[in-house]
Formats: C-alpha cells, structure tokens, sequence
C-alpha cells in the first residue's frame, strides 16, 4: 500500500475501474511505428537463443481489497465471482494501464491486469498499484538514513544506512520509483520509503542471454532505483545481457552506454519489457486467416493500433512468433496466429 493513501484509494477503486476500462477501449492513436533493431552492444556477440521468447518468472503478492475475477484480460465484466484480500500467485501480466491526472492528482495512476491461480483456476484480477504487495525475501544495502512508518503511515524513527532485509514491495502512487518496501527493524516489521536510498544486495545469476529492446527504453544504475544512467533513452535494438536478478537485465546498448533495464514492471520502462531471443530480418509472404489485430510493440497485452483483414503480406522481420511489417499505419508488429508461411526466406 502507499503509506498515507491506503484509505483514501479505497473509494476511489470502483471509479478507477470503469474509467480505465473505457481508457482501454478508446486508446490507439498517435503511437511511434516500430523499428528494426540496431546491431547488439559494443564489443558483445549474439548468441543462439534457447530462451523461451515469454519466459515469466511466477511471483506471489498480497491484495489489500476484495477485487472482481475476470476470465479473460480487459474483460468489460466480471464473472461474478469475488476474491477476498489474501496472498495470490501471478501466472502472467497483461497490460499496465494509465489514468492521468485523475481527481486532480496532476500524476500517473496505475492499473495492471495480472492472471492468478484461485480455486476455479486462471482469473485474471485488475488492482490498482498501490492495493497490492509484492512478497519478498531479499537483503538491501540503506544507502543513507531512512524513515520508518507503520501501516497507517506514522512516522516510527530513522534507520542508519545497514543491509536490511525486505518482506514486501508495493508500487507507490505515482511512478515505479516511489516504492516502499517492508523491512524488519528492532520494533518489528515497518515501511520505508525505498526511492534512491536503497539498492538491492543479491546475488545476481551470471547468464549470457540474447534480448531484443523493441521500443524506446531508460537504462538504471541498479535494479529498483530511480537514477537514470545519463537518462539514455534507447531505439529499438538487439542486445546482449551478462546477468540478471529478478526481472532486471545488464545489457550494453549499441552506442556503448550500460546499465540496468527491467522486463515490464510498470514505470520502470514504460510498461515495455525485453524479448528473449535474436531479432531475424525476413523477407516471408504469409496469409492471414483470420483478422490480426497490429501492435506499436510485441506483446499480446497491448492495445492494438489497427487490424488486417484476410490477406496475403509480406513481413520484414521475425523474434519468436512476433513478425515485423509495414503497413498504411506504419511499421508495426502482430503475432503468428491463425498465420500460414507461404514463402520464407531471410535477408
């Protein structure tokens, strides 16, 4: 929860729900046409990928209210069904949604579909980000002192920068650097406000794995803070990370800059997340079989930007089941479903 303003978002929730679900509807125009991806990192080789393209790691997180259970992602209704707040397992994530400056708070406020097993199996759940915790057990390093608060948000004290040890995560209000994390202290577990003065101490797993960056992007000096590496805002390209932790990967980007940069995690890079795998320029005729809805990037949580009808085209571009091509609207991407290759070849 955001310390200050759990009780207030309890009666914004339902309000907030319809508005962005009519966001979703209606968005779609004015996007920036996708790109082919610049050469990998200076000095770095890509390397065959036996990565899965949509590897997700599971994670589980605590809701704060009783929340609708949705059968499919963006849903217009329930199916009935209700959840009380407990402790979720997410499946997968679906599309980070924003309303902006709503009831005048001149800021970004956040929303993402997220799947999660129940007892009827998969639902898909909608809470805002700062009604739900991420459970943790991880160690950080305080960077300097800190203030602690209880879960109504009173001021406790102050930490000494020490390695401290985080039970829960939550997204704060605004922007994915305002997060707060739950840490053990000498009266018990307490919330600290974790922007720029914590940095998380783990030990990262050392793995060469090939990405494809398809949008524009912001390298961090470390995984969860909000410092900007010289705010390097990135083109698409294919790149090379040397290690990761969570869903955090250290790349070189292909004018040499380097840093730290998150697969989703909304706020963190735009909602935007990596590709697992090398990009393939393509040159392939394909019949469409059914109408393909079209993406500014590619990930199936997005809104679309336009439809093709039941055609033959021809695609410029292929990561996984993601093809590349250009259309009246631009260069945009779409999947390989309900797709037949009639003549494949590559540049």
């Amino acid at each position: 929860m955001l310390i200050g303003f759990g009780n207030k978002m309890r009666g914004y929730a339902t309000f907030i729900m319809a508005l962005l679900l009519i966001a979703t509807s209606l968005a779609g125009g004015g996007f920036v046409h996708a790109q082919e991806p610049a050469a990998a990192g200076v000095g770095a080789s890509v390397v065959s990928s036996t990565y899965n393209i949509d590897r997700f790691n599971p994670y589980q997180i605590r809701t704060l209210d009783p929340l609708p259970l949705y059968t499919a992602e963006k849903d217009a209704a329930s199916s009935g069904m209700e959840i009380s707040p407990q402790v979720l397992t997410v499946l997968a994530e679906g599309e980070l949604i924003t309303v902006d400056d709503f009831n005048n708070m001149k800021a970004p406020l956040y929303g993402q579909w997220l799947q999660v097993d129940t007892w009827l199996g998969p639902k898909w759940i909608f809470p805002l980000q700062t009604r739900y915790n991420e459970l943790r057990d991880d160690d950080y390093e305080l960077l300097r002192d800190g203030y602690i608060y209880d879960e109504a948000g009173n001021e406790l004290g102050i930490v000494a920068p020490q390695t401290v040890h985080v039970r829960e995560k939550t997204i704060g209000l605004y922007y994915a650097g305002s997060h707060r994390y739950l840490i053990d202290t000498w009266l018990g577990p307490q919330w600290i406000n974790g922007r720029d003065i914590m940095k998380p101490a783990p030990e990262t797993v050392k793995e060469t794995i090939p990405l494809y960056l398809p949008g524009a992007g912001v390298l961090y000096l470390w995984p969860e803070n909000n410092q900007r590496t010289f705010h390097v805002t990135m083109t698409p390209q294919q790149v090379v990370s040397d290690e990761h932790w969570r869903n955090w990967y250290h790349i070189k980007t292909a004018d040499g800059a380097e840093g730290w940069i998150a697969n989703g995690d909304g706020g963190w890079n735009n909602g935007q997340g990596v590709l697992f795998g090398e990009y393939q320029p393509v040159s392939t005729a394909v019949m469409l079989n059914a109408v393909k809805p079209l993406y500014q990037r590619p990930f199936a949580g997005a809104t679309p930007v336009a439809e093709l009808s039941p055609q033959t085209v021809t695609v410029k571009g292929q990561i996984g089941h993601w093809y590349l091509l250009d259309t009246w609207v631009g260069t945009v991407w779409m999947d390989d479903t309900d797709v037949t290759v009639l003549e494949s070849g590559k540049k």
